[in-house]
Parts: structure tokens; sequence; C-alpha cells
């Protein structure tokens, strides 16, 4: 049987937005010569090199961006889909971060990436410590999943996710982590995926959901890369 390992990368393979810890990264480059695995992240091509380094992303057979929305192999293009938010919708995001009720507002609030836009409520210049605060209030409070509510209602050909502890990724519907299935499965007898945010609203759900009604492989969800490790450890 032929098998495959996908892995999101925030909160998955490393902490959100931070490097891959050394000892992992020396676990994981030992295991991806030894297995085929691929990454499928929210995050554009350069964020994902700051976080796991030149040799994990390149020694993996490919790499689908900003949530499927980007597919890479090695240092080539394989595909790409297009999307820029209209006036309309910004103006609708620009007003949720003016009447939220978190009172902290660092900047970088919307982010146009391929194929989709990331829109953080504090703002992705935000410390570490403000990202942190911010997840535990939210948390409490589920902010991001009621604006996700609101936007898969009120715009019905565009879907929203929450990615990260932050974050809220928004791309034309059926343009998600979905995108990475038909590759896989026809490629491969059984998918191994981990992630983070396999529940309903995350944006690992629609993959995860995916392979897991195709019955084409196994979840895992995990809550952090220790976990992650623990159980490619069992395996």
């Amino acid at each position: 049987m032929k098998e495959v390992f996908v892995f999101d990368v925030d909160g998955t393979l490393t902490g959100s937005r931070q490097p891959i810890d050394p000892e992992f990264k020396t676990f994981m480059a030992e295991f991806i010569e030894s297995h085929d695995v691929y990454l499928v992240t929210g995050s554009d091509r350069t964020k994902t090199y700051e976080q796991l380094g030149f040799t994990i992303y390149e020694s993996c057979k490919g790499v689908w961006q900003c949530n499927g929305n980007e597919f890479w192999i090695g240092s080539s293009l394989q595909s790409k889909n297009d999307y820029t938010p209209d006036a309309e919708f910004k103006k609708f995001l620009r007003g949720k971060v003016a009447n939220t009720r978190y009172p902290v507002k660092a900047g970088g609030h919307m982010e146009e990436r391929v194929g989709m836009v990331n829109f953080s409520i504090v703002g992705r210049d935000c410390t570490a410590e403000q990202r942190k605060e911010y997840f535990a209030w939210d948390s409490k409070y589920h902010e991001r999943y009621l604006i996700c509510t609101e936007i898969n209602s009120k715009y019905p050909k565009l879907h929203a996710s929450m990615g990260g502890e932050i974050s809220i990724d928004i791309s034309p519907r059926g343009n998600n982590k979905s995108k990475a299935h038909e590759f896989l499965s026809e490629k491969y007898d059984h998918i191994h995926f981990f992630g983070d945010k396999m529940s309903y609203g995350g944006n690992d759900y629609p993959l995860a959901i995916t392979i897991e009604l195709s019955k084409t492989g196994t979840t895992y969800p995990v809550e952090s890369y220790k976990q992650t490790w623990e159980v490619l450890k069992e395996l």
C-alpha cells in the first residue's frame, strides 16, 4: 500500500508563526527521507520557508500554500488560483475591526494572498504576547467563529474558516485545502493528514472531511507539534 503523510504547518509542525523546534526539525528531516510528505498550509511560501527552513521545505514532495490556492513542487509553481476581494467586502471587514469589542488593534488586519484573504481582528502586526491574549479571548467569546458564520451566510460565493490563533481565511467557495485531495488520492492508497483545525469552521476541516467521507485515509487532529511528534513516533 502506497502511503503519504500530509501536514498543516501552524499549530501542527510549529507554534503559530514560530520557527520549528530544532529537535523536531531533525526528526522531521529524517522522517521525510523515508516517507512521502506534503504540506498544506494557509500561509504563503515566504512565511513557510521562514518557519521550516530550506531543507524541510525542499525535501517535501510538494507544498500547497494559501489554503490550497497555490501548489509548488520544489521551486516550480504547478498551479494557482486568483482572487481579489471587492471594495464592498473590504469595507465589511474594516467594519468588523472598527466595531469589535476587543481593545487591541495592532495593524495588518487584512492580507491578500494568492487566491484568498487572511483577516485578523487583532492584526498580524501583533506581538507574540498579544497573539496569545487574543487567542485566549477568542476562545471564550468565539468572535472568529461568529464572523465566519456571518461571512458564509452573507456571501454565498465565499467561504471563511478559522486558521492559526488569530486569523480567518477567506476564499471563493471550494478553493480550500481539499484541493489537495484529488491530486493525492490519485497517487496514493492511504493519506495520513495531520492538522490542528479539523473541527467544523477550521481551515483543515475541508480536507479532513473529504478524506473521512471518501475513506481514503486517516486524520489526526492535534493541538501542537509535540502531539504530532508523539503520534509519528507511535506510527
